[in-house]
């Protein structure tokens, strides 16, 4: 937690008040950094760790990048105006964008493709 009142201090963000919880103010510190466009370190602080970090665990600081460069670019969904809320939806928007390609289900929705609206009728049946 040191290191997101640190950073809290460096950018003269509001210190942890009285009854705030940890996890509500690491939010709160992201989303206040996401709101002056410090993708990277509002992302470090929400994941609490460094992008360059060896032990990401299964949520990556580059996921969060990366979903904000695809919000930045009009891909995928509309995201909240709500800046802390914002840092978690790029994460996962990151996340769903970084996730390695399933041949099943690739293979899968081929199969639907090619079959078009057939392809909802063999499933729902007659």
């Amino acid at each position: 937690m040191d290191d997101v009142r640190e950073t809290a201090e460096f950018f003269g963000i509001a210190a942890q008040s009285d009854g705030e919880h940890d996890q509500d103010f690491r939010r709160r510190v992201a989303g206040d950094l996401r709101a002056r466009g410090k993708l990277i370190e509002a992302q470090e602080i929400l994941m609490g760790r460094r992008w360059d970090d060896p032990d990401q665990g299964p949520l990556t600081v580059l996921d969060g990048v990366t979903g904000g460069i695809l919000s930045a670019m009009g891909v995928g969904p509309r995201l909240s105006s709500d800046p802390a809320r914002r840092v978690e939806e790029e994460a996962m928007l990151g996340a769903v964008f970084n996730e390695p390609p399933d041949p099943a289900k690739e293979a899968l929705a081929r199969a639907f493709d090619a079959l078009g609206p057939a392809g909802l009728d063999l499933m729902l049946g007659p």
